[in-house]
């Protein structure tokens, strides 16, 4: 095989090359967006586990105000409303936040997407770099064989 068909091979070869780590590059960024994704599930079931948790403790502490009050005769109106705030406030942060750790979520996977579309353009880039590259080390191999302009 002559220098030239040896340097246009390993030219490809090297191309070939980048192009393939470019979609292993790619790819690593997809497992990281979908990881993003899934960690933003858990974060928000967690949150809502933790409002489900303040309705509970908030059903038991309106149960126990009703116990006392039917064995003390007082009122419970004040408590109750004070409990009711309290946990709707609890409710309503963990129901923001279980909304905010989605949306956190769906933005670090969209990074981690666009990290891996720039990954494999570069790759593309620098395969078409190592392609021209390794022509116009041919040409200066074989002045007479390769032409501008000229396939032959």
């Amino acid at each position: 095989m002559s220098s030239m068909a040896l340097t246009i091979a390993s030219s490809a070869i090297s191309a070939a090359g980048k192009i393939k780590a470019g979609r292993a590059e790619q790819k690593l960024y997809d497992k990281k967006a979908s990881q993003a994704l899934l960690k933003g599930d858990v974060e928000a079931a967690q949150y809502a586990q933790m409002g489900a948790d303040v309705l509970t403790r908030l059903n038991e502490n309106l149960a126990a105000m009703i116990a006392n009050s039917a064995v003390g005769g007082g009122s419970i109106s004040a408590l109750a409303k004070h409990s009711e705030a309290e946990a709707s406030r609890e409710y309503a942060t963990a129901a923001d936040n279980a909304i905010l750790a989605k949306e956190d979520a769906k933005s670090q996977a969209e990074q981690y997407k666009m990290a891996g579309d720039a990954a494999m353009q570069s790759a593309r880039i620098g395969a078409v770099g190592t392609l021209f590259g390794g022509f116009s080390k041919a040409r200066q191999l074989s002045p007479g064989v390769i032409k501008p302009g000229v396939i032959t």
